[in-house]
């Protein structure tokens, strides 16, 4: 119901290119070792493209001679200077698996676990730059291996104490994008950040909604936002939809939590909650469904739907809102730079936000689920 099913003929063409660079990278790292990972790539190691587990893009295993460990290599290409700010992403994550390895399983980074290199691919080419992260090698099986059309209550309960533990990590600064050198999130303020959101969205918001009083009714939202007073928490805000983000057990539970890339520090609850409801908004999930499985969640949380709807409901839905909105930011951008072709889903994605904000801000109170005519599980 996301990209995968949706355009599958588009995404298997996207990943076959990235499977294939992937590849080449591989050749590279094991022929032409880099000397900053000499020291995790011994000599006769073999290192290939990790074909299983949730990982995308460049991500490779390197399996040294016994008894020397196996590790996961993660390579990023120096981004465009626009997209500076995941140039330091791994530094981030490195901290997010310092931080919630104290209260969570995650896969242990190794000493210089984190750097740059450079690679001679081309002849006669200039090197290309990479940002790396190396990673204990976690041999498990990822939850996408379940269906995520499939109920899983029990698994969502498990999910949700996972976030509770999680949200109890207080971080420095706000937002997503992680400064290296003071370690510390970038946002001085939850209100900073979300001034710029509104200036950025102004636009977008009209387009959506069609109209200038719900499009400040959707504005309205994010100023909620702004206006809230929050500890700075930790959120992954990419495992309670992406369950190839969740590696198993082999024997039940829970192994680890992988892919920090979307951390996030702020009012966690809020965040975390939001990205999952916005997520099965953008699958095509109905209400129905989003609903029952946000009372699973709860449970593990240890929330109670009373409380949640007596105290949290709102600030969730204007979460709600903002990750729609920017969905269809996302979509007007890329008509705007001619990609659109080659990421078909973002249109649908906008499509399915669009009916969303339209249909939650024409209510009088902007009330973002509509609570279904089911048997409901009560919450812990």
């Amino acid at each position: 119901m996301g990209a995968e099913t949706d355009f599958p003929a588009d995404n298997w063409l996207r990943a076959t290119g990235m499977r294939t660079a992937a590849g080449v990278a591989a050749y590279c790292v094991q022929n032409r070792t880099p000397a900053e990972l000499r020291q995790f790539c011994s000599r006769g190691a073999s290192v290939k493209v990790l074909a299983h587990q949730g990982w995308s893009n460049f991500t490779l295993l390197i399996e040294n001679p016994r008894p020397s460990p196996k590790w996961l290599l993660r390579i990023k290409r120096k981004p465009t200077s626009n997209h500076a700010h995941l140039w330091s992403s791994y530094h981030k994550e490195e901290w997010c698996h310092r931080v919630a390895g104290k209260v969570i399983p995650v896969p242990a980074i190794p000493a210089n676990g984190v750097g740059y290199f450079s690679l001679n691919i081309l002849p006669n080419r200039a090197p290309i730059e990479f940002a790396y992260m190396v990673q204990e090698y976690i041999q498990a099986e990822s939850a996408q291996v379940l269906d995520p059309a499939t109920p899983a209550p029990e698994f969502l309960i498990q999910l949700g104490d996972i976030s509770r533990r999680i949200h109890t990590i207080q971080g420095s600064g706000f937002g997503a994008d992680f400064d290296n050198h003071s370690g510390s999130f970038s946002g001085a303020s939850l209100q900073q950040i979300f001034e710029q959101e509104i200036s950025q969205l102004e636009d977008t918001a009209s387009y959506s909604l069609g109209s200038k009083r719900l499009a400040e009714r959707a504005l309205g939202s994010l100023q909620l936002i702004a206006d809230l007073e929050c500890e700075s928490r930790l959120a992954h805000r990419d495992f309670l939809f992406n369950w190839g983000n969740v590696l198993l057990n082999p024997g039940g539970g829970i192994a680890a939590i992988i892919d920090w890339e979307f951390a996030y520090c702020g009012p966690a609850f809020y965040l975390e909650t939001g990205a999952m409801l916005y997520a099965l908004l953008r699958d095509g999930f109905p209400t129905e469904e989003r609903e029952r499985r946000l009372l699973w969640f709860l449970k593990g949380y240890g929330m109670s739907e009373r409380v949640y709807r007596s105290q949290h409901a709102t600030h969730v839905e204007a979460f709600l809102t903002w990750y729609a909105l920017k969905a269809v930011h996302k979509c007007q951008a890329a008509m705007q730079q001619g990609t659109l072709k080659s990421e078909p889903w973002r249109r649908l994605f906008a499509e399915r936000s669009i009916r969303y904000l339209r249909a939650s801000h024409q209510q009088k109170h902007s009330k973002a689920l509509v609570r279904p005519k089911v048997r409901q599980t009560k919450a812990a």
